[in-house]
């Protein structure tokens, strides 16, 4: 499996190459939806912001393109589902695609989540757990180990209908207060 995992970088370092990427723009267009999906499935922050840098300098554009808009540029959380549900249906009728659909689908609400965990201090799991048809228990528990993962020594205020976590933002030097509601 790590070999399998070194050779999948290796390939996205080569395709993601500058010229590769001319040569995908300038002739192969199509492609683009199969960089997206590796790189939410792998979470490359590298390959994502290229693309991005890629995408806002070209007229290009698909359901893929503009869900990669809606997550990392707009941080639109509902037109992100809808978008999440049309290229789930898309990558249904691509035989190359087809198999990985579920783990696009977990990966693009994971990141969805944690862009609006970044971006927002009151976390409402019903809403994405409304938004996803899922548990809000579930989403509550994905937000928690979130932030317990991504920020240096949590303290819980309270645990009550809403958690709240006190934690130090190393990046602002200040301390933020999550508070998540289920």
């Amino acid at each position: 499996m790590k070999e399998l995992t070194q050779g999948l970088e290796k390939f996205l370092n080569f395709i993601f190459d500058e010229n590769y990427l001319t040569l995908i723009e300038s002739s192969f267009n199509y492609i683009y939806k199969y960089l997206i999906v590796i790189s939410i499935i792998s979470k490359s922050n590298r390959n994502i912001q290229i693309l991005k840098n890629t995408f806002s300098s070209i007229s290009y554009e698909d359901e893929f393109t503009k869900l990669l808009d809606s997550i990392f540029e707009d941080f639109d959380v509902e037109n992100s589902h809808i978008l999440i549900e049309k290229c789930a249906q898309l990558m249904e009728s691509d035989y190359f695609l087809c198999e990985y659909k579920d783990l696009f689908v977990t990966k693009c609400k994971e990141v969805l989540i944690e862009n609006h965990i970044n971006l927002n201090t009151y976390i409402d799991a019903k809403l994405f757990a409304k938004l996803f048809d899922d548990d809000s228990n579930k989403i509550k528990i994905f937000v928690e180990n979130y932030i317990r993962l991504n920020y240096f020594d949590p303290e819980i205020i309270s645990k009550d209908d809403v958690i709240s976590y006190k934690v130090k933002d190393t990046a602002k030097e200040n301390q933020v207060i999550f508070h998540i509601t289920s």
